[in-house]
């Protein structure tokens, strides 16, 4: 739908014996809207390690954070070394209204890794215009603080903001100590 009106000209001739139908069909799509989740894994203590891969999770749930019982799910995963997590691109059609998804970090394997138990909560609005767009409406908060946001976006829409820091304990060292006592014997 481009918006743009056009005039048609019909010229209906009457015949005695015939009957005339007229169908008109008007049909409606507004452009599409693409929204892309993107967030940053970092380390703290250690480097990337090699070999490993770290899966996040965006699940469908309530403003409040609690997951749905049929959810709608997008996982994401990375073994990049320069720790970009970037969730597939999602291309809505139709409009849905509001929905809401919490973004967490799957837990790891790897030893002596702390995982960053953070949860994101990510707000999506997709309405139509009415002038042949989607228009998206969007927040990532974390712990109730809004990270980022936009309103009637159109097109392709990137988000970012999704960060999890994982932690790698301080080496810690003990002297140990003591007294060796020998009895019933001489010590040589």
């Amino acid at each position: 739908y481009d918006g743009a009106a056009t005039a048609q000209e019909v010229t209906v001739t009457a015949d005695a014996a015939a009957t005339a139908t007229v169908n008109v069909n008007n049909d409606y799509h507004a452009k599409p809207v693409t929204f892309q989740l993107k967030g940053k894994k970092t380390f703290v203590g250690e480097t990337f390690p090699a070999g490993v891969t770290f899966t996040f999770r965006a699940v469908q749930c309530d403003a409040n954070g609690t997951v749905l019982s049929d959810p709608i799910t997008v996982t994401a995963k990375t073994t990049s070394p320069n720790g970009e997590i970037l969730f597939s691109a999602r291309e809505f059609t139709t409009a849905f209204g509001e929905r809401y998804y919490k973004i967490t970090e799957d837990g790891t394997t790897v030893p002596g890794l702390i995982t960053d138990n953070s949860a994101y909560l990510l707000y999506l609005k997709v309405v139509d215009d009415g002038k042949g767009n989607l228009q998206l409406t969007h927040k990532l908060s974390k712990d109730g603080k809004e990270i980022s946001g936009g309103e009637n976006q159109t097109g392709i829409v990137t988000v970012e903001g999704a960060d999890f820091t994982n932690t790698y304990p301080e080496p810690t060292s003990i002297t140990l100590g003591g007294d060796k006592t020998l009895s019933g014997r001489y010590q040589v």
